[in-house]
């Protein structure tokens, strides 16, 4: 397998540079991407944004208005004779035919503040079209006909706040295929229109009451039909029908008794606990009404409303849905110039490699670099994530070859501390398993009945045995000969003294010395025969020429000492004692193993490692480097 590494680092300068654009554009495209699929759950952030940027836009509208304003100030001075009020209108004519096709009104299409400005206009000019309406309304002509004051008043009643009205149209909308959704539209253009008519005439305007009544049908309408289902902003209708019944009831409604700082948490998190016996349709309607305009004041009821609903009925939408029974997303328009620019890569790199590598096929070059592939795909868009950080590194804008060492290292220690945990201790119970079924024993002292398979012309059981024979009657028994002769001389002087022939003998005269020494020489000499006797015996016959019938002698005692010593070994008492030990013995091997595992920290092992890594490399001495100092 080629070197990716190496491969990278042989790129003339050109392509380094490519390498470097590609990975640029790879993670511009992962932004997009993860925007995209952040998009509709974070709407309402990008919402309240856009409605802080609107504070500091100066629009077409503004301006319009603006000129409007302008009119209505040289009319109450001097009336239609004034010389300026001709230009305005002028102006006036000419921008409302700009302000009809403005865009930022394409919003709903055949609804929404554009589509009401025009119908109210059509209606009161009696005219075909919205351009012929405004054409007549800015005319001197029209204006003397009627009265400007009249006019003016129109327009400021019924067209003024629709210039203003805010419908959310973001940018990004489009794509997913949202607009602001009509009910909730109209609810809150109706609530404008009652503001400026409370604004203008207070609550004895003769619109006033019509109006509320409206909004109580709205409101009902809001509740029972759910406006927020299609969104899937279910929450927001019930965090509105809750803002609502807190408002109404909690002045005329007693909490709850209870732990006030308890009952304001439980107002603050969960308001439904407190007021979910109570009516949101009930409060919405006492909401809406003269009485509770004129008991609370009308400017602190629409305050509340303002500050606590609106933003909650702005921030609901209607979702398209596509052919394909779901909703409509057309990121693929965008994404699909940044998959042909991948695509196009994957192609040229594989082609590099296979130029460069003549044994290896296309196929095996794109596999290669198969995290490129992932950028290919037109879901699961968020696994893009991968091949985009394998390119920043790769172009070394991006150093994570700390985290490749670290996530290697934690996944090898970890792997191999179980791995290794795992493999002993079922090696252990295999072997305990043996030792308590009896196996190991019936297959070490009972013969093979099965043809035993042998691999090196070697008898194990017998070399071993000779093995064992060498080291314990050439090196154990003269190591424990002083140990020998003191147990045989103790137990000679005590059979001799319970002796009466001994006791006898020691009573003549010049033998009392005698029989101890004659006890002294036997015990030397039976522990020489004991310890030196086997050695020189076996040296004897390691190294005495061949001889047949010695060596036949020696392994019928090799055989006739196995099969003696194996007949001594199945004895019950002799196999339960062994086996009760060996199988303790593993168990407890096998307890204390684990533990020392556990106890064990993969953290010291990273240090081990890299102590000896940072030591074998301080250790390599580069060439020609000791004659540098010459």
């Amino acid at each position: 397998m080629p070197s990716k590494k190496r491969d990278r680092e042989n790129l003339p300068p050109g392509l380094r540079l490519l390498e470097k654009l590609v990975a640029i554009i790879a993670l511009v495209n992962l932004v997009l991407v993860l925007f995209d699929l952040s998009y509709v759950p974070g709407r309402d952030f990008y919402l309240r944004g856009d409605l802080f940027l609107e504070q500091f836009r100066t629009t077409k509208r503004e301006k319009y208005l603006a000129k409007v304003d302008r009119l209505q100030a040289l009319l109450q001075e001097n009336g239609l004779d004034d010389p300026q009020v001709e230009p305005l209108l002028a102006e006036l004519r000419e921008q409302s035919i700009q302000l009809v096709d403005e865009e930022r009104f394409r919003v709903t299409g055949s609804y929404g503040a554009l589509e009401e400005i025009k119908s109210r206009m059509e209606r009161e000019m009696g005219a075909e079209n919205a351009p012929q309406a405004f054409l007549a309304f800015w005319n001197r002509e029209y204006l003397n006909a009627v009265g400007w004051r009249q006019a003016m008043d129109f327009f400021n009643r019924d067209i003024r706040f629709l210039m203003t009205f805010y419908e959310p149209q973001l940018f990004y909308d489009a794509v997913k295929g949202i607009e602001p959704y009509r009910d909730t539209q109209a609810y809150l253009q109706l609530v404008d229109s009652l503001t400026v008519e409370l604004q203008r005439d207070g609550l004895r305007s003769d619109r006033v009451e019509p109006l509320l009544g409206q909004l109580r049908e709205r409101s009902t309408a809001m509740i029972n039909q759910n406006f927020f289902e299609r969104a899937h902003k279910n929450g927001t209708l019930e965090e509105i029908k809750n803002n609502m019944r807190r408002h109404i009831y909690s002045r005329t409604e007693k909490r709850p008794q209870g732990p006030r700082f308890i009952l304001d948490v439980i107002e603050l998190l969960a308001p439904e606990v407190l007021w979910a016996d109570k009516s949101s349709t009930g409060a919405f309607r006492t909401f809406w009404s003269q009485e509770n305009f004129q008991a609370n004041g009308w400017e602190n009821e629409l305050a509340f409303f303002n500050e606590e609903i609106r933003f909650a009925m702005q921030s609901n939408y209607f979702r398209h849905y596509g052919i394909a029974n779901e909703y409509i997303d057309r990121f693929w328009l965008i994404d699909i110039f940044f998959m042909a620019i991948f695509l196009v890569d994957l192609l040229f790199r594989s082609w590099l490699i296979v130029r460069r590598h003549p044994n290896m096929t296309l196929e095996g070059a794109i596999l290669w670099r198969w995290y490129d592939l992932i950028l290919l795909i037109p879901f699961w868009r968020w696994l893009r994530v991968i091949p985009v950080v394998i390119r920043l590194n790769e172009a070394n804008i991006l150093n994570i070859e700390w985290v490749q060492k670290q996530a290697r290292l934690g996944f090898v220690a970890n792997f191999a501390k179980e791995l290794t945990e795992v493999v002993v201790v079922q090696t252990i119970n295999q072997m305990k398993g043996s030792v308590e079924s009896g196996q190991l024993s019936r297959s070490l002292l009972e013969p093979a009945e099965k043809e035993y398979i042998n691999i090196n012309d070697i008898n194990e059981v017998q070399a071993i045995s000779n093995r064992l024979l060498e080291i314990t009657v050439c090196r154990v028994l003269p190591e424990v000969q002083p140990d020998l002769q003191a147990l045989l001389s103790h137990q000679m002087e005590n059979t001799m003294k319970s002796s009466e022939l001994y006791q006898r003998i020691q009573q003549l005269p010049g033998f009392g010395d005698l029989s101890h020494q004659m006890a002294e020489q036997l015990v030397k000499r039976v522990s020489r025969l004991v310890t030196e006797g086997p050695e020189n015996a076996y040296e004897a016959i390691v190294h005495a020429p061949p001889d047949p019938v010695g060596e036949k002698l020696t392994q019928q005692l090799v055989e006739h000492f196995g099969s003696a010593l194996r007949k001594e070994l199945r004895r019950e008492d002799t196999i339960g004692e062994f086996e009760y030990l060996l199988a303790s013995l593993l168990e407890e091997i096998k307890v204390n193993y684990v533990q020392q595992m556990e106890e064990s920290d993969p953290e010291d092992l990273f240090e081990e490692t890299e102590a000896l890594r940072k030591r074998a490399s301080s250790n390599i001495k580069l060439p020609g480097k000791e004659n540098r100092g010459r």
